[in-house]
């Protein structure tokens, strides 16, 4: 009698005991991981409502609801649950593709930030190096105009020695006067050798053209081999006798034929010196 006492006491007590549907288990390991990495301050929403899903699973068990709607709600729960991590994840990787985009933006701002610093330089480089080319080439024709007369033309810049200065009558071999004047000459020019020199000899009317070309051609020869011998490149420097054409004053007077009997030194311009060149 004692005996099934016992065993009728160990029935009720098991079927005290109800066993937890699987769906269930996976339900509530699935909001514990979420809840673990902490999804609920990623998505928030999310969790509620896989923790609104997972209570109504919890309470239809305890309910003893049939095992299928246990399972539906248990099964839903745990989707809810992992779509709230999938969120988070989400959220995460958003935050994180704004931050590097914001890391980029920041990066080609402060690169440019420091190509517009450094153009900046360069420019204020080269407006101080034009304006020094400046100061230079006014003091150039300044020390040009001591000597000689100095004038800009569409050829370039003409530097005027006057013949009487640089030559004995009839002659083509330089006056020691004259090489004094032509050193002071050979000091500016020797400072740009990139700009072309013509030396372009010219007599007045006095005596046969033959004549007259023949010396200003000896004559402009002279002036561009002295130059030569202070060091410009003999390339970059030609000899033109002109004659008696191109006067500058009338050959009727003395006056002005001393004036005509003179030797230009052209330095030619940019554009004259591509054209030449090409």
């Amino acid at each position: 009698m004692k005996k099934v006492y016992v065993i009728a006491a160990l029935a009720i007590s098991l079927a005290g005991c109800k066993t937890v549907p699987t769906e269930l288990v996976k339900a509530r390991d699935a909001y514990k991981q979420a809840k673990a990495r902490g999804t609920a301050e990623k998505a928030p929403q999310q969790m509620l409502d896989a923790q609104d899903a997972l209570f109504k699973a919890d309470k239809a068990y305890e309910d003893g609801k049939k095992s299928y709607i246990v399972a539906d709600l248990a099964y839903a729960a745990e989707r809810k649950a992992q779509l709230a991590e999938v969120s988070a994840d989400t959220e995460e990787a958003k935050k994180a593709t704004d931050k590097s985009a914001r890391d980029y933006v920041s990066a080609q701002n402060q690169m440019q930030l420091q190509q517009s610093k450094a153009e900046l330089k360069k420019t204020k480089g080269e407006l101080a190096r034009s304006q020094q080319e400046i100061s230079q080439m006014q003091s150039d024709m300044a020390k040009l105009a001591a000597v000689s007369s100095v004038k800009q033309e569409a050829r370039g810049v003409v530097v005027t020695l006057s013949g009487s200065v640089l030559f004995a009558s009839g002659k083509s071999d330089l006056l020691p006067s004259a090489e004094r004047k032509l050193d002071e000459v050979s000091k500016v020019l020797n400072q740009d050798q990139n700009s072309r020199l013509v030396v372009e000899g010219y007599t007045d009317s006095t005596g046969s053209d033959a004549l007259n070309m023949n010396l200003s051609q000896k004559r402009a020869e002279s002036v561009r081999s002295y130059l030569v011998s202070r060091g410009f490149p003999s390339s970059m420097i030609d000899a033109r006798g002109m004659g008696k054409m191109s006067p500058v004053a009338s050959n009727s007077t003395a006056e002005g034929r001393a004036n005509n009997r003179r030797v230009e030194i052209v330095i030619q311009n940019q554009n004259q010196n591509q054209n030449q060149n090409q």
